[in-house]
C-alpha cells in the first residue's frame, strides 16, 4: 500500500467512527451544530394565518394532522408554500431523531436529518403541490434563502425533493457566507446524485456516502479540500445541466 492510499484508509476510518457515535454525551459544540442543521426557514407568505390554521388541525385516525381539502384548497400559492414548508401532515413512523454526533459540525453526510426533527413528513398532495407548482416554489425558495442568513432544512429538503438545480448558484453563495452549513454541501451532494452526474458518481465521496456499505450516517470529512471539490463539481453540473 503506497503512502497516499494508507493516508486515505486513516481518513476513512476515522470518518467512519465519528459518524458512527451517536452519543448522547456529544460535546456543545457538536450539540449546538446539531440543533442547527434541524431549525427550519419560516417563510413570510400568510404566516400568522396558516399558523392559526394548523394550531386548530384535528388529528386523523391515522395520528396525521392534515388540513381538510377545503382548507388546503382555500391557500394561495405562497400560503400553501408556508403552510408545506412548517408542517407535515403526515406522522412520520420511520426512527427516532438522530442524537448530536461528536465533530458534527465538521462532516458533510451524505444524507440530510430528517425533516421536521423525523417527527412529521410531508404528504402526497403537499409532494404534488410542490412538483406542480416547481417554478413559483424555485422563485420562493430562492427569496427565503436570500433573507435569511441559514438556509433551513425545509428549504434543503424541498430543493431535494422537486430536483431544484437551478439553486445551485444560490447554495454555494449560501455556504460561502459563513462556510458553516455543511449540509448545504450535502444538498449539492443529493441533487448530484439524483441527476446521476458521473464524475460525482464515480467519485470516492459518491461510494463513502452512498455505496454498498453506506447508510444514514455515512459522511466525509468537511474539510476545505472537500468543500472546495464539491462545489467544483457542483458548479460543473449545474453549467451542463443549464447547457
Amino acid at each position: 500500500m503506497n503512502k497516499l492510499s494508507i493516508i486515505f484508509a486513516a481518513l476513512a476510518a476515522t470518518c467512519f467512527a465519528l459518524c458512527q457515535d451517536g452519543s448522547p454525551s456529544a460535546p456543545l459544540v457538536s450539540r449546538n451544530y446539531h440543533q442547527y442543521r434541524i431549525d427550519i426557514t419560516e417563510p413570510t407568505y400568510g404566516l400568522a394565518k396558516v399558523k392559526a390554521m394548523i394550531k386548530n388541525i384535528k388529528a386523523a385516525d391515522d395520528d396525521g394532522t392534515p388540513l381538510t381539502a377545503a382548507q388546503f384548497e382555500s391557500l394561495s400559492v405562497p400560503e400553501k408554500f408556508t403552510f408545506t414548508m412548517i408542517h407535515g401532515e403526515e406522522m412520520d413512523q420511520n426512527c427516532d431523531p438522530m442524537p448530536a454526533i461528536v465533530g458534527e459540525e465538521k462532516l458533510i453526510f451524505g444524507e440530510l436529518p430528517g425533516n421536521f426533527d423525523y417527527t412529521a413528513a410531508w404528504s402526497e398532495r403537499q409532494i404534488a403541490f410542490l412538483k406542480h407548482n416547481r417554478k413559483a416554489v424555485i422563485s420562493m425558495i430562492r427569496k427565503e434563502m436570500h433573507k435569511h442568513s441559514h438556509v433551513g432544512l425545509n428549504l434543503k429538503h424541498a430543493i431535494v425533493e422537486i430536483d431544484a438545480y437551478e439553486l445551485i448558484p444560490d447554495l454555494v453563495a449560501a455556504f460561502d457566507r459563513n462556510k458553516k452549513d455543511l449540509d448545504v454541501l450535502t444538498t449539492l451532494f443529493l441533487l448530484m446524485k439524483d441527476g446521476k452526474y458521473k464524475p460525482f458518481l464515480e467519485s470516492a465521496t459518491y461510494e463513502k456516502c452512498y455505496g454498498p456499505k453506506a447508510d444514514y450516517k455515512s459522511c466525509v470529512d468537511g474539510n476545505t479540500a472537500n468543500q472546495k471539490l464539491t462545489i467544483q463539481r457542483a458548479e460543473a453540473y449545474y453549467k451542463g445541466r443549464m447547457g
